[in-house]
């Protein structure tokens, strides 16, 4: 019986060290977030305005759940498990390949052409970028515009037999518009995709080195009119690489690829920290040229080989693009790089340029109104126009205008709305009468802007 009864102790001694271990490491654990999540803080027991906060039992749950000790190893362990027993992971995030290899579940609509741009989405996407060309360009700025492709784009033969590749894609749409409206861009799919090399982490969602120096290289030969050779930067030894989708489903893992490693000459200024900050600048005393790159997560192992090519360089994570900003540092290239699954961003983050005067054109009024807002602008001596066409019958391909007393200016067909439109004018403007003008079964229309 003794042994009995001291078999029941040690058990509810142990289940009660693992109920009570995880909430009373809290105070001495310091909890990081997993890849790309927001870890909840501590709650308040009042709101700002200083009233009650009635939400305090649902503010701590969610505290709780963010910072409960060895949340990480508790994790690791779940996923573990859950490949081993149904080759599959327990993530919103993440997505089990072939061989291991692991995928952004949000590149799943690109992979599959589940939600592709529609007709107007596909012209307003390149319209855009077209508008930004122009405006360098009249300012004395080459512009250029390129894809980064998803890690399943490049390699379909890792991702699960379930999804089917669509023979479609956004980036193939954008691409079609892109030529039509003379945009210049460099076709990263086809140069990446002719290697043997593997030029995608396995674990990572980005290109590795390799992936980056031959993206690189594509993009030098066309902005340079050159070949440039990185080879003899390899310093032959391979460095550890620690995956972003890795760390999200097994954040207490220690698993890495190795990566090749380079020894560059150039040098960043002295505000540099790392190379997630939001602007980096670089020089380079043996190279000539200036580049201005706006850049997302793939200029992370991108920006080393651009940095190394031009006498001066700066690199931002700015969006939406701020061309006024990019005009102060008088670049002689532009660059936007985007990865494939964001190029959405293009419908929905209007460029920061001012709307570029055009010829006034004769439109019927058609006596109806739109919705519009009018804000302050951080450009100066401008304001901001939006608003939305959102149920008026807008050909695929129309322009929009913004008709004044005098003139005409050309609005960015994008922002947040529904049929978006957004436009930088002139702050004079800001308190006329305003008109929207477009092409409406090939005709030009226009309607009052309402605020």
């Amino acid at each position: 019986m003794q042994v009995k009864k001291l078999g029941y102790i040690l058990f509810v001694g142990a289940f009660a060290t693992i109920c009570i271990l995880p909430v009373a490491v809290i105070p001495w654990q310091v909890e990081k977030a997993v890849g790309n999540e927001q870890l909840a803080s501590f709650p308040e027991l009042r709101k700002e305005d200083g009233n009650f906060n009635t939400g305090i039992l649902n503010d701590f749950a969610d505290y709780f759940a963010d910072h409960f000790g060895f949340r990480h190893e508790m994790i690791t362990l779940n996923d573990w498990l859950t490949e081993a027993a149904f080759k599959t992971l327990d993530s919103n995030s993440v997505l089990l390949g072939k061989d291991s290899w692991l995928f952004y579940k949000s590149t799943l609509e690109d992979y599959t052409g589940t939600n592709l741009f529609t007709a107007r989405q596909s012209y307003a996407a390149a319209h855009a970028l077209g508008l930004m060309q122009e405006y360098c360009e009249q300012n004395g700025i080459d512009f250029c515009f390129t894809i980064a492709p998803n890690k399943n784009s490049m390699y379909s033969s890792q991702m699960p037999a379930r999804y089917a590749a669509a023979s479609v894609r956004n980036a193939q749409l954008l691409k079609q518009q892109m030529e039509q409206q003379n945009v210049r861009y460099i076709d990263l799919f086809e140069v990446l995709s002719n290697s043997k090399e593997q030029l995608y982490y396995r674990l990572d969602s980005h290109w590795n080195m390799r992936g980056a120096q031959l993206a690189a290289q594509a993009l030098l030969e066309e902005l340079k009119g050159c070949e440039v050779e990185f080879d003899p930067f390899v310093t032959g030894k391979k460095l550890p690489h620690t995956g972003d989708l890795y760390e999200m489903v097994y954040p207490a893992g220690s698993e890495t690829e190795q990566d090749t490693a380079y020894d560059f000459t150039y040098q960043y200024d002295e505000k540099f920290h790392s190379a997630d900050d939001i602007t980096i600048h670089t020089k380079n005393s043996e190279a000539d040229g200036s580049v201005f790159v706006y850049r997302d997560s793939f200029g992370i192992n991108l920006h080393p080989f651009l940095a190394q090519s031009y006498g001066s360089a700066c690199f931002s994570r700015n969006m939406p693009y701020r061309l006024t900003a990019a005009m102060e540092e008088q670049p002689d290239v532009l660059l936007v790089e985007l990865v494939e699954r964001n190029l959405n961003w293009l419908l929905e983050r209007a460029p920061e340029l001012p709307a570029p005067e055009r010829t006034a054109v004769a439109a019927a009024d058609i006596r109806t109104s739109v919705k519009a807002q009018r804000e302050d602008s951080r450009m100066e001596d401008t304001f901001c126009l939006t608003g939305s066409l959102s149920g008026q019958n807008v050909d695929d391909d129309s322009p929009v205008y913004i008709l004044t007393e005098t003139a005409a200016y050309e609005a960015s067909p994008c922002g947040e709305s529904e049929q978006p439109f957004t436009a930088y004018l002139p702050q004079n403007l800001r308190e006329q009468e305003l008109k929207v003008a477009f092409l409406s079964d090939g005709e030009w229309v226009c309607c009052s802007l309402i605020d």
